[in-house]
């Protein structure tokens, strides 16, 4: 499946069944981490530059855009250095840029962790404690599920934000 040139080949064409190397946008770049959402697909490059192909209905390539990427085999977002991190789920993406995370896409299920569902075209930095900074340290890791945005700092505490108590919790 290939609906929306998610494997960033440039194109629609299914490619089951077989691997296939899949050349970095710009010569001499090394790819670092690697997530893949519903229908769009990120990676992050060894000069911290994040690149994305694919689906784009709800900003969650990051480009400031709803446009899909069908036709290009990879495209920069709007972070074009520092992005360490990067995971992905069906509308959503977020990143550690910086020490910090950042997150694009679809708000519907509270991932921002700003107690609203408003959706901001491109990345915005999530919101830690009702402000846009976090209070607990340098970011390491950062996850997200249909329901849920988890954030894990270096000094080992965990955050997360969401739809409902019953699926997140401080």
């Amino acid at each position: 499946v290939n609906s929306f040139n998610e494997l960033g080949f440039g194109d629609t064409t299914n490619r089951s069944g077989s691997w296939h190397l899949l050349p970095p946008p710009v010569a001499g770049l090394k790819a670092t981490d690697v997530a893949m959402g519903v229908g769009t697909m990120y990676i992050v490059y060894d000069d911290g530059s994040l690149w994305s192909s694919g689906k784009n209905d709800t900003y969650q390539r990051g480009d400031g855009t709803t446009t899909n990427n069908l036709a290009q085999a990879l495209s920069p977002t709007l972070l074009t250095s520092g992005v360490t991190k990067v995971a992905a789920w069906n509308i959503t993406v977020a990143v550690v840029h910086n020490g910090i995370a950042k997150i694009a896409g679809s708000n519907t299920n509270r991932h921002y962790g700003d107690g609203t569902t408003t959706t901001v075209a491109g990345f915005t930095t999530l919101n830690f404690d009702g402000s846009s900074y976090n209070t607990a340290g340098v970011i390491s890791d950062i996850s997200l599920s249909s329901y849920a945005t988890f954030v894990l700092f270096n000094d080992g505490t965990l955050q997360s934000a969401g739809a409902s108590p019953s699926y997140v919790g401080k």
